[in-house]
């Protein structure tokens, strides 16, 4: 719809009285897993679930190769928004559940490291030792 049209004509809001939702599960699963098995258990945890809406059906996407998973959304449609919470809680706790008894990890950011290496002074480690000792400070004589 045109802006122009958002001003002068009138608009009317067809999905105001319709409750249903779409709720959006973001996982992650390890480089390396079957990325099939994975969308097979999500479509399984969302259709065998009572809250969750036979039409629209619910999908599972492969989103992206992210820097440290396979990133996959599981999207189901749900009655009213009441339940949202609830059924999020539910869902990503089977999740977890079929992810451990299916041997497929959920992984954890993951940096590697390089250090370089360089030739360390004992003195730059620990300053104060094998140099004479300063003597303290006096303070300045007064003039006068």
């Amino acid at each position: 719809m045109p802006n122009r049209s958002l001003i002068t004509r009138e608009v009317t809001n067809w999905t105001r009285g319709d409750t249903i939702n779409r709720l959006v599960i973001s996982i992650g699963v390890a480089y390396g897993s079957d990325i099939e098995k994975v969308s097979e258990i999500l479509m399984q945890i969302a259709c065998e679930d009572p809250d969750v809406m036979k039409d629209p059906a619910p999908s599972v996407v492969f989103m992206q190769h992210g820097e440290s998973s396979l990133d996959f959304n599981l999207r189901v449609f749900i009655p009213s928004p009441e339940a949202i919470m609830v059924l999020r809680d539910r869902l990503n706790k089977r999740i977890n559940r079929e992810f451990e008894k299916h041997g497929i990890e959920i992984p954890f950011p993951q940096r590697d490291l390089h250090i370089k290496s360089s030739v360390v002074r004992t003195q730059d480690l620990m300053p104060d030792k094998g140099r004479a000792e300063t003597p303290a400070r006096q303070p300045p004589e007064k003039v006068g």
